[in-house]
């Protein structure tokens, strides 16, 4: 047999420097070694700090929370919180959108999508509207959102005794119910824009149809509104006839995303001046300035926000008014010898840009 060696290994293990020994340590280092020392653990903690921070944005992620509340300033006084009047007033206008729903709305991008449409057909070319509401929708008093409240809002826009100042875009339109949930509208003639009128935000029958024409807008309804949007009405304050602030708390019955706010608070100022000087005391955390050249500069630093409006400036040419018009040679040179940039420029402070149809790119697809 063949021996075989064997080998031993032997640790040595030593005892951990004592908290004595270790605050001798750098005094052991020369100049050379303490700067060495330094910068490698400078580069270290950094290092670390740095992985940390990575781990933690690459773990994490942002999400809304519940509660809170945001202020607001407006220029001007809300008047009519109706749809049937809203459209005269940028105030009244913002507030109906956050109060009531329509059959479709504007999403954040500015495309028409359905609201308390479930589902919609076009048929006979774009004469027809077959259109199926979502279930189980109801009005902030509990009351049940039918095709009944659709078609009364509808035909109080048309009659001309309720002076709706959007009822040219309703005239000739006819509406026909099928059931609670399903209704047909239909149009004399197709029109492919007409889809933006179904963003008409919806009154409640039960609240409004006993009120006469005449009575319509004086009803106390029109500042305290039952509608089905996101937000209801909490409270207004009111001097002089004026509102001068009011108070919207989220809906906890709307049928679609429950907002995350728990409070809006709208506070009104009768000119710029004023609403520029709630802003720079911090009484109002936002508003929309007509220019921003008006703010002053010390006070630049917030948030700036641009939102793409279904609006539009034109000059239409009629040649059948003018002879000279008729010349479609005239109309195009007119056309092109406008400085339209410069337009946009000086006239909207450069916050538009140049379109070449009354039909808006972003809206209708």
């Amino acid at each position: 047999m063949v021996p075989v060696k064997k080998k031993a290994f032997i640790f040595s293990i030593k005892k951990w420097p004592s908290r004595y020994q270790w605050s001798r340590f750098l005094k052991i280092l020369n100049q050379k070694e303490r700067i060495i020392f330094g910068f490698f653990s400078l580069t270290f903690l950094f290092s670390f700090g740095f992985l940390i921070i990575n781990f933690y944005h690459q773990n994490t992620e942002v999400e809304p929370d519940w509660g809170g509340t945001y202020t607001e300033g407006i220029k001007g006084h809300p008047r009519f919180l109706n749809p049937v009047y809203s459209s005269a007033s940028d105030v009244d206008r913002d507030l109906v959108e956050l109060i009531y729903s329509g059959l479709m709305k504007y999403s954040q991008s500015g495309e028409i999508i359905p609201d308390l449409v479930e589902s919609y057909e076009i048929l006979d070319q774009g004469k027809i509207y077959h259109i199926k509401l979502k279930n189980n929708v109801v009005w902030q008093d509990g009351q049940p959102l039918t095709t009944d409240d659709v078609i009364f809002t509808i035909k109080t826009v048309q009659d001309a005794g309720y002076k709706s100042p959007i009822r040219s875009n309703w005239l000739g339109v006819k509406m026909e119910r099928i059931s609670n949930q399903e209704m047909t509208i239909s149009l004399k003639n197709s029109y492919a824009g007409f889809i933006e009128n179904l963003t008409l935000k919806i009154l409640p029958q039960h609240i409004w149809g006993e009120i006469s024409a005449q009575n319509f807008p004086l009803s106390n309804y029109n500042l305290n509104p039952v509608g089905s949007g996101p937000f209801k009405v909490k409270s207004i304050d009111q001097k002089d006839d004026k509102v001068i602030s009011l108070q919207l708390t989220r809906n906890n019955k709307y049928f679609g995303q429950i907002p995350y706010l728990e409070k809006l608070v709208f506070r009104f100022y009768p000119d710029e001046k004023d609403l520029i000087s709630a802003f720079t005391q911090s009484k109002i955390q936002g508003f929309a300035p007509s220019y921003l050249d008006q703010i002053p500069i010390s006070f630049f630093n917030f948030n700036f926000y641009a939102f793409s409006l279904p609006r539009y400036f034109a000059v239409f040419l009629n040649p059948e008014k003018s002879t000279i018009l008729g010349n479609k040679e005239i109309r195009e040179a007119l056309s092109y010898g406008t400085d339209k940039q410069e337009l946009i420029n000086k006239v909207l402070a450069n916050k538009a840009k140049i379109i070449n149809s009354p039909i808006l790119s972003e809206i209708y697809h």
